[in-house]
């Protein structure tokens, strides 16, 4: 082993110094900070009673404000109750059909199916509504023009009530400035008493100019404890070396169908990151043969011009395989130190790259150290194409769920579905799923023939329906849901084969109702469908959607004996 250099040597042992300075000055402020705090903060566990009483407050919005609510709309005054007026003066078929179109968000085909007429008389149904509710303001001298009218009838669809409020990040400003400066705010749900604001806009544009912390939702963990409650298992205990599951990214062998079966090479449906068409076909064009491989694929699938037009081309034309491919953003770093280079020039081509700025900060001097140093030139071209490369440790942490998951999906598949479905349904429908494989597969074909006309809900609908097929083509049967067997939210496995749909899972349901429904059918036997209504609170149109259902088809409809 040849004796590195004097000179070197000694900039490493400085800079090595450095390091443990730096680590230990840290150290010893992060100790003064812990300090400075714990004469300050109590634990909770310390608190009184009276103390934990002041923590929290009790909502009482909207408790003393009787005022009526009214907006303006083309310099007239509307209220709520004229509104509500206007559309109690409807006769019933045409109120329901604006009802169920503008507040269920179903569409003429939908509402057609539900009240079993053609889909022509809904759209008259619902047109001829505007006039009627035209008529019924102007006699309250309230007109309203052609263009008006159908300015605010487009205006209603789509549109959400209000605006919500979700963990997105935190925008950190400089203290002498103000948050107007950089961004516009909004209180969340349209509340102006609340003291929290939330920022809207595409944060390119400042991601230059300030500082933004990430935080993110993810559904695995709640996956986790619902497959473990399933399943008895801990998910903690399951093995992450299993061969069976690392065929799910190679074939549809361990899941026992064929490709033909589920419309795909690979069974990665359902599985954290891996299971878009885009990835899918990822997974294809690269053959992944272990763990560090699909590291590679999900730091390809998050980056910016890391895989199309680059990664992808290097892989066809034999140039290099996956496992050689610029895959996340510290690979370049160990790549490059590997090769000989320096440390910090490695540390600094990583960060240069990885911002997608090799183009303007990536000097000859760097790029000619690389090629001293036996870098391939495609190696060097990657670079100079990349505009944003995913952390190795994200990309870790979605393929450890896809492993734990497919585990689950391979050895207790029921289980998987049941709970993939239980926390994220995406636009599931019970009258679809519980009709077999062949509607599945009908309805997935009608959505894909619509291709850019399709609607958000038919869209949201795709990832649901081929994890559907899937269960289905393993011979899984979704049963339709059942008063005394259905939860209000949660798939649940029944027998060998079956999975049992929730309430919720009926098209037009929400989420108040499906609580309602199942808290009613529990302990107590429902002797009729008014005895149902009547336990549940829910409305006729509630009912009208489990009847759809074939919910009802062994309740009579009323408590009343006949002779007949």
């Amino acid at each position: 082993m040849n004796e590195p250099n004097r000179t070197q040597w000694q900039i490493r042992c400085a800079f090595n110094g450095f390091c443990k300075r730096t680590l230990k000055n840290e150290a010893i402020n992060a100790h003064g900070e812990i300090k400075r705090r714990q004469l300050q903060e109590v634990s909770f566990s310390d608190l009184t009673p009276q103390e934990e009483n002041q923590l929290y407050t009790y909502d009482t919005y909207f408790e003393h404000d009787e005022a009526e609510k009214s907006f303006c709309v083309a310099g007239k005054e509307i209220t709520a109750k004229l509104l509500a007026e206007a559309l109690h003066s409807l006769p019933d078929d045409k109120r329901e059909a604006v009802l169920l179109y503008y507040f269920f968000e179903m569409n003429d085909a939908e509402i057609a199916k539900l009240r079993d007429v053609p889909r022509s008389t809904i759209q008259y149904r619902r047109t001829s509504s505007f006039e009627l509710l035209k008529r019924y303001l102007e006699e309250r001298g309230l007109t309203v023009n052609k263009a008006e009218e159908q300015r605010l009838a487009n205006g209603c669809t789509g549109v959400k009530k209000s605006t919500g409020q979700h963990p997105g990040g935190i925008v950190v400003i400089p203290k002498e400035y103000d948050v107007y400066d950089f961004t516009p705010v909004q209180h969340p749900a349209d509340d102006p008493k609340s003291d929290i604001v939330t920022t809207h806009f595409a944060f390119k544009f400042l991601h230059d100019t300030i500082l933004k912390l990430d935080l993110l939702g993810h559904d695995v963990p709640t996956k986790y404890k619902m497959m473990e409650k399933f399943s008895g298992l801990n998910v903690l205990d399951l093995p992450m070396n299993d061969p069976e599951v690392m065929e799910l990214f190679i074939s549809t062998k361990s899941i026992g169908v064929e490709p033909e079966d589920i419309d795909s090479e690979v069974a990665t449906f359902g599985l954290p990151e891996f299971g878009t068409k885009f990835v899918r076909q990822m997974i294809v064009e690269s053959k992944p043969k272990n763990f560090t491989d699909l590291l590679q694929i999900s730091g390809l699938s998050h980056g910016t011009d890391v895989w199309l037009g680059n990664a992808q081309e290097l892989i066809h034309n034999g140039i290099c395989t996956i496992s050689e491919v610029i895959g996340t953003r510290d690979s370049i770093m160990t790549y490059l130190i590997h090769k000989g280079l320096d440390p910090s020039l490695s540390f600094n081509i990583m960060e240069i790259t990885r911002k997608g700025k090799a183009k303007s900060k990536l000097t000859p001097e760097m790029v000619e150290e690389m090629k001293r140093h036996d870098v391939p030139d495609w190696y060097i071209d990657s670079c100079f194409k990349i505009k944003y490369m995913f952390p190795k440790a994200h990309a870790v942490a979605y393929d450890m769920s896809a492993l734990r998951l497919g585990w689950f999906k391979v050895h207790m598949p029921q289980v998987f579905y049941a709970a993939f479905l239980s926390v994220a349904p995406g636009g599931f429908d019970a009258d679809i799923v519980t009709k077999g494989k062949d509607n599945i597969k009908a309805v997935l074909r009608e959505i894909e023939a619509k291709g850019k006309d399709a609607s958000q809900k038919e869209t949201d609908m795709i990832a649901t329906l081929q994890l559907c097929n899937e269960a289905c083509a393993r011979g899984f049967v979704f049963l339709r849901p059942d008063i005394k067997k259905s939860h209000s939210f949660h798939f649940l496995p029944e027998g060998e084969k079956g999975i049992r749909c929730p309430f919720s899972s009926m098209g037009g349901l929400g989420e108040a109702a499906a609580e309602s429904l199942y808290n009613a059918c529990q302990g107590a036997e429902i002797l009729s469908v008014e005895d149902l209504r009547t336990r549940a609170q829910v409305s006729k149109a509630v009912i009208e959607i489990l009847r759809k259902n074939g919910v009802l088809d062994n309740l009579s409809e009323t408590n009343q004996l006949t002779m007949f």
